[in-house]
């Protein structure tokens, strides 16, 4: 039997055939008429997201629900898949809907969730959205750690309070989408749970929130309008994602927002090992590097390190990280070499915000060393392009001015986002 790049023509063909049945069912469900009429909105298209090598993807679950298949807590595993999918919604043989529409389900707080698989990571979450059929700019919110609560603790912050996630939405039309990771039951999960014994890279985690984001702004922004990523701590270091794995989407991120992010992202060595060298030290007001350095306390970012590593006896914890058992994990390192090979840096707003407040309530971005991360990321050369705006909310503590949407930090954040998404002549 003849063959045709690598397969035999009849099995070629047979794939063709399949092909062209799969497109035509496509085209129904895509036209809506199998679909539930409750979801049908200007947005039908059900492409998955793929990472430059093409061997993973993003898709939405036709059951609405997750389930893990495999764990092991002692070594920090875990294995997660769609749960069965229903007869009535078309699906693949993992279980993504073939039409991510008909596996959409909008909630009486009025906003439409999905849940998402990456099978190739077998890990996977929610997103919820506002889903009016016109929208103005796109904006993605990731929370703390490993992700797995929803950023947002509220979008309304209260009846006199005109510059909230409510007003953005309502009032400037803009689609404020939230993702919030599965929780597999893993100490320091959600999105940084691995999915086999074997240790990861921070880098390597990378991918998921990349793939996600990547999805989002296929299916939930398929006018191209501007596109914004906000995440705190752990979600400060999701949202950098497209620069550092440099994604498809990485120039079409009009605003990006690091809020209160972690040291040990920035750079693992300096970070586990402690304490940071001089010549960190932010002025508050400038965001300028002064002299002085700022301790860096064990904390959970720290844990993250070593739960993702995986590497006992040589860990984060213990302050004996070495530069070789941190590879492939240091946001600055990747940054460094996109510019070493010639390649182009960030150019949207970059707005990096920290909270410096200490009470009994609140985790200072100061003593947990922060503001050194967070400094030396604004002033990174792969920014040098970017518009650069610092803020240090000095009435709110860690991650707060992304979540706490009545607060000072927020109505920085509102500012810039509607100056950057939806008046960027301003």
């Amino acid at each position: 039997m003849s063959e045709m790049y690598g397969y035999p023509v009849r099995l070629h063909t047979v794939r063709w055939l399949v092909l062209v049945a799969s497109a035509l069912q496509f085209a129904l469900v895509a036209d809506g008429r199998p679909g539930r009429p409750e979801n049908q909105t200007s947005i039908t298209s059900p492409q998955p997201a793929r990472s430059s090598t093409g061997r993973k993807e993003v898709g939405i679950c036709a059951s609405g629900a997750l389930e893990v298949y495999a764990r092991n807590a002692a070594e920090g595993w875990a294995k997660t898949r769609c749960a069965p999918a229903p007869p009535n919604v078309p699906s693949d043989k993992n279980g993504l809907a073939l039409n991510w529409r008909d596996a959409a389900v909008k909630k009486a707080d009025g906003l439409t969730y999905v849940v998402f698989l990456i099978p190739g990571e077998d890990a996977g979450g929610q997103i919820r959205f506002n889903d009016a059929p016109s929208y103005g700019a796109v904006v993605v919110g990731h929370g703390g750690g490993g992700g797995t609560a929803w950023p947002l603790k509220a979008r309304d912050g209260g009846p006199e309070d005109d510059t909230d996630w409510q007003d953005l939405q309502d009032k400037h039309g803009m689609r404020v989408v939230e993702v919030a990771w599965h929780d597999a039951g893993i100490k320091n999960g959600g999105r940084f749970t691995r999915n086999s014994p074997a240790g990861r890279t921070l880098g390597d985690m990378l991918d998921r929130p990349n793939l996600l984001f990547e999805w989002i702004y296929d299916n939930l922004n398929v006018e191209g309008k501007p596109f914004g990523l906000i995440g705190s701590s752990g979600g400060a270091d999701a949202v950098l994602a497209p620069q550092v794995l440099q994604s498809s989407i990485k120039d079409k991120i009009s605003y990006l927002a690091p809020v209160s992010y972690p040291p040990p992202f920035y750079d693992p060595v300096v970070a586990c090992n402690g304490p940071t060298p001089p010549g960190t030290f932010v002025t508050a007001a400038t965001a300028a590097l002064g002299e002085s350095g700022i301790g860096v306390k064990v904390g959970s970012g720290k844990n993250v390190v070593d739960s993702v590593l995986r590497t006992p006896g040589q860990n984060c914890a213990a302050q004996t990280m070495t530069k070789a058992l941190a590879g492939g994990s240091s946001t600055k390192d990747s940054l460094d070499a996109i510019l070493a090979r010639g390649g182009s840096g960030y150019k949207g707003a970059l707005h990096v915000l920290i909270g410096t407040a200490t009470t009994e309530l609140r985790n200072s971005d100061v003593g947990n060393g922060v503001v050194w991360s967070s400094g030396n990321l604004f002033h990174h050369p792969y920014f040098a392009g970017a518009r650069r705006i610092w803020f240090e909310s000095t009435t709110e503590g860690h991650g707060e001015p992304f979540w706490n949407a009545s607060g000072p930090g927020f109505s920085q954040v509102h500012r810039e986002l509607v100056r950057t998404l939806l008046d960027p002549q301003k």
